[in-house]
């Protein structure tokens, strides 16, 4: 009665040849029916029993193997004999390649994996028997079964065989165990991919190259309002927070300095009382025993010195280090420091001796705190008044980019500023300087002067030679400028032109366009005449070009004007600005100051907090600061929004926790046990970078799956289409893995610990785990945030080693496939050159090249692939990209010159009515006039750069007119030489037909002639050997030739 219900509702089928093994056993001749959970009695009750078995055996057996089990039985079936020719007609035959690409092997490989215990309870039986086969035994063992006999075996160690006779039937099922989580924590990868998922600083569009980023690692500050850290900080700016204070009794007695009206005073006094301090608890505590100190000695230190030294280590612990790894770091530290207003002869009558080893005159503050923190690399004070920490920045920022010394990758840049002394307040009130109302009422009309205010900082720069460093910096310092006034109206007052010749210096060297910046913190001090000075310079930048309008900015109406500390405070404040996406609100600003100048300006002062129009790849902001002798200093800094780079994150992870389409297929690896190779965790394939990855291989029955394929040394039930394809093209006929040819390992990085992994398809994001297994998967190509293309393609993560690409004239590397064409390059614009990433073409699209099998991505079809690849990848769609003949990029055209802007003052050559000024070694646009008016400059303040190209610092010896700008290089060098012999016809007016002598020799273009009008042909010339081994030039003369 129970056989004929489950016959009567069971519809029996077959697996597919390579899978029945794995359910049925060796050498079955029986037809299955998988059953639902929801079957009738009697037939329920034989399953019930079958589950009180494993429910009675498999929590203890789980105990001893060390695994958990599944509550219920699954893959419940019904199995009896076939009768004839039944195996034809129920056969779905063997596996297909679209099978496989469905995950038909991933779905058997994980039931293979994770059964434990097999339960037969057999139905109807004449003389079965159920052969059981340890693994390595040679004979069997025999299990006799009848009817109504209900047998258990262990199927991760045991294979089997049933043999039946007659109408033999048995149900069937297995207990499984969990299959093992992973817990994903964080992502980890090549620096490209990483910067493809958390963005990455862009010029013009192009993805800033990684040996000119500077990362901004860790910040640590102390400020007004106990803001210790950078969230602190920004909650403090964007809650309008007012730190001004009163003088506390504690600093001196305010009644004694002050007056309202100094005016009417005997003896200078301040008109202010009020200021942005730090608490009297910060300023007197400090833990000496942590680094060494006596006690005598710390106490005869500056407040300002000890709050430096310990927020320079607490940047540096966010780094990484401990007081121990710090030892003897070869760390530069650039300190600024104008003076800590302590009193030079504190405890000098009361203890000399340790004044005189406190060395409190003329104290070298970069250099105590180096000592105490044992740190060997260079250690340097900066002091230009108010401009000094970003001037350091400026400074430190070159050091580490210009790679002075290669073992150097981090280094330290600090400031600090503390008011302790009655006399600076009495001294800038007789200046005219502080404000009377003791703010600082930046951009405001009733501003009159700024507020003094306490800060502390300290932030770690370091090179972008790590991956792990996209993710954990903060941001980036893409490129600044310092300069000087000269002598302008007065020592203290602000040069409105210096000033804008700073910015736009900064801007030209990082190959900035204005309209790239989105916000710009201001100096900002809040006097009368220094506000419209540098609103009016930040005018005269960015006005033109603007989509939207730039936020202006300034932290100094929060916290008051903290002149060395100035310039990092706003770096951290550009920085929290952008990564929070949000300008904080300015304080003290009810209405614009009169005498700025905002007319027709795109620019906007938050009066409360106003979100940035950025863009998700990343936003570039830029700060000033500009001290009071004179020297000026710019910065520009780009970051990421925070919530941009977690929802990135979160679709990264995401991708690993959810399959829902082929472009989200998960290649999950694990160390092999024997070589340590990664390997898929459950077919045991070496995985040497496919984007993406479907299990093909199945092993014999019981294999153990924890070595890879190149160690396995056993046999195979089935291997995919693509490892046929691929054994066929290698020659390797039935030849053992493990004597198989490995493949290269040049796309992936490897780690002593397992972790896990996500390789997105263009070239690298990584998720990391504690857990113990380690896992690499696709980010899919559906997620615009973070692939560029619209296929899934794998890019190769290694880079060729020079500036040139698939652009340049040496015919490096080609450009991955799906590269898109540079819009920059289109409009005449283009920062990097041949070293951009994208296509340097005039064609936008074109119909896709055509590929054949076995050929690499982007080679033409006949020619041999640049790089062999590193594993066999499904063919994807071909990507469009521009006709080219094999190993060579298709000549450019000229491009545009309505959309062309002059590298030097940013306008529009055709609408200025210029014409172009086209350099010998780059294409970069400049108006005549600007790039002959930039070499007059350099020629009398720097003769040494004078021929370098403004923005690539390219060579050039000509400046050739012309009315277009040519990207053809034979049509370039047509345009010279024609140039060249106009020249050339000119008579030389230094040479003045023999009369006069030509610096430039034979260099010189203009026509050398006698004064009989004939060319003049200078005499051969020989080096001798002069005086104290020096070689001279002379003339060649007969004489020379006898003896």
């Amino acid at each position: 009665m129970v056989l004929d219900l489950a016959r009567r509702t069971a519809s029996f089928a077959l697996p597919h040849m390579e899978l029945e093994e794995g359910f049925l056993g060796r050498r079955s001749r029986s037809k299955v029916a998988f059953l639902a959970a929801d079957v009738e009695e009697p037939l329920r009750g034989c399953i019930r029993t079958m589950t009180q078995l494993a429910d009675a055996v498999a929590p203890r057996l789980g105990q001893e193997l060390g695994f958990e089990a599944l509550p219920q039985l699954q893959q419940l079936l019904l199995r009896e004999p076939l009768a004839r020719g039944e195996r034809n007609t129920l056969s779905p035959g063997p596996l297909s390649e679209e099978e496989v690409e469905r995950g038909l092997v991933e779905q058997y490989l994980g039931f293979l994996q994770t059964r434990r215990l097999c339960i037969m309870y057999v139905l109807e039986a004449e003389k079965g028997c159920l052969e059981l086969y340890p693994q390595g035994a040679k004979a069997p063992l025999k299990v006799p079964v009848a009817a109504d006999t209900l047998v258990l075996f262990r199927s991760d160690e045991l294979s089997y065989a049933y043999v039946q006779s007659g109408r033999d039937a048995a149900l069937q099922g297995w207990v499984l165990s969990a299959q093992d989580q992973v817990a994903l924590q964080g992502l980890d990868g090549d620096f490209e991919g990483m910067q493809d998922l958390y963005g990455g600083p862009r010029i013009q569009g192009q993805i800033m190259p990684a040996a000119d980023q500077v990362n901004i690692m860790t910040a640590a500050c102390k400020l007004p309002a106990s803001a210790d850290n950078l969230d602190q900080n920004y909650i403090m700016y964007s809650a309008q927070t007012d730190t001004f204070i009163e003088i506390p009794q504690m600093r001196w007695d305010v009644n004694e300095y002050y007056a309202p009206n100094p005016e009417e005073s005997l003896v200078p006094k301040s008109y202010t009382k009020h200021c942005g301090l730090l608490a009297d608890a910060e300023i007197l505590g400090f833990d000496n025993d942590f680094f060494g100190i006596p006690e005598k000695h710390a106490s005869s230190y500056p407040p300002c010195i000890r709050l430096c030294l310990e927020k320079c280590f607490e940047s540096l612990q966010h780094q990484g280090y401990t007081k121990e790894s710090l030892q003897g770091q070869n760390l530069p530290l650039y300190l600024a420091d104008i003076g800590h207003e302590f009193d030079p002869y504190f405890r000098f009558m009361e203890d000399a001796d340790t004044w005189a080893n406190a060395r409190q005159l003329a104290m070298p503050s970069a250099g105590l705190i180096a000592y105490h923190l044992n740190l060997t690399g260079p250690a340097m004070s900066v002091d230009t008044a108010c401009s000094s920490s970003l001037v350091g920045s400026n400074l430190l920022f070159n050091y580490l980019r210009k790679r002075k010394d290669p073992a150097v990758k981090e280094a330290i840049t600090a400031s600090m500023m503390t008011c302790l002394s009655p006399l600076t307040f009495v001294g800038l009130s007789g200046a005219g300087m502080l404000g009377r109302t003791g703010r600082c009422k930046s951009f405001d009309n009733t501003a009159n002067g700024y507020a003094r205010g306490e800060a502390i900082s300290s932030m770690v720069f370091k090179v972008a030679d790590d991956a792990k460093d996209v993710e954990d910096r903060l941001g980036v310092f893409v490129t600044g400028f310092v300069n000087q006034d000269g002598r302008s109206a007065s020592l203290t007052a602000p040069n409105g032109p210096s000033q804008q010749l700073c910015v736009k210096s900064s801007l030209r060297l990082g190959g900035l366009l204005p309209g790239e910046i989105a916000c710009t913190e201001n100096h900002g001090t809040g006097t009368a005449l220094g506000d419209p000075i540098e609103v009016g310079s930040v005018r005269a930048v960015f006005w033109r070009g603007r989509d939207v309008p730039v936020v202006v900015t300034t932290g100094k109406s929060h916290q008051g004007h903290s002149e060395a500390s100035a310039g990092n405070c706003g770096i951290m404040k550009v920085v929290n600005t952008i990564r929070h996406w949000t300008a904080p609100a300015q304080c003290h600003l009810g209405m614009l100051n009169a005498h700025i100048d905002d007319a027709g300006f795109p620019g906007v002062f938050p009066v409360e907090c106003c979100n940035l129009n950025g863009d998700e790849r990343g936003i570039i902001g830029g700060l000033n600061s500009f001290g009071f002798g004179g020297t000026n200093s710019r910065g520009e800094i780009w970051a990421m929004s925070r919530s941009v780079v977690r929802r990135r994150a979160d679709q990264a992870l995401g991708s690993v926790r959810k399959q829902e389409a082929k472009a989200q297929q998960i290649a999950v690896t694990i160390p092999c046990a024997v070589c340590q190779t990664p390997m898929c965790f459950l077919c045991g394939c070496v995985l040497q970078g496919s984007g993406t990855h479907r299990c093909a291989d199945i092993r014999e029955n019981v294999a153990s799956y924890d070595t890879c394929s190149n160690c396995y040394t056993g046999t195979f039930h089935y291997q995919g289409p693509w490892v046929q394809r691929l054994c066929a093209k290698l020659d390797v006929n039935k030849e053992p893995w493990h004597e198989r040819p490995r493949r290269s390992s040049a796309v992936f990085r490897y780690f002593d610990v397992p972790q896990v992994h996500i390789m997105s398809l263009q070239g690298g994001a990584i998720c990391r785990s504690s857990a113990g297994t380690l896992h690499r998967a696709a980010v899919p190509s559906a997620m615009p945030a973070i692939c560029r293309t619209e296929t899934p393609t794998v890019k190769q993560a290694t880079r060729s080693s020079g500036k040139g690409s698939a652009n340049g004239a040496n015919g490096q590397a080609a450009h991955a496939a799906g590269a898109t064409v540079c819009r920059h390059f289109l409009q005449g614009r283009c920062a990097f050159g041949d070293a951009c990433r994208n296509l340097h073409t005039s064609a936008p699209s074109a119909p896709s090249v055509p590929r054949t099998p076995g050929t690499a991505p982007g080679t033409a079809p006949g020619t041999a692939p640049r790089t062999a690849p590193t594993a066999p990848t499904a063919p994807s769609a071909p990507m469009a990209r521009a006709p080219a003949a094999p190993g060579r990029a298709e000549r450019p055209r000229p491009r545009p010159e309505e959309s062309c802007d002059c590298g030097i003052c940013f306008e529009n050559v055709k609408k200025r009515g210029e014409r172009f000024g086209m350099l010998e070694s780059c294409d970069h646009a400049f108006c005549l006039s600007c790039i002959r008016g930039w070499r007059r400059e350099r020629e009398q303040q720097d003769k040494q750069n004078l021929r370098l190209c403004p923005v690539c610092r390219n060579e050039s010896f000509y400046v050739i007119p012309t009315d277009s700008i040519i990207l053809d290089p034979e049509e370039k060098r047509q345009v010279i030489d024609q140039y060249k012999q106009e020249m050339g016809r000119i008579p030389c007016k230094l040479f003045d037909y023999g009369r006069g002598s030509c610096p430039f020799g034979t260099s010189c273009f203009y026509a050398h002639l006698n004064p009989d009008g004939t060319r003049f042909i200078p005499p051969p010339l020989k080096w001798m050997r002069g005086a104290e081994g020096s070689e001279v030039k002379s003339e060649v003369k007969l004489s020379d030739f006898f003896d």
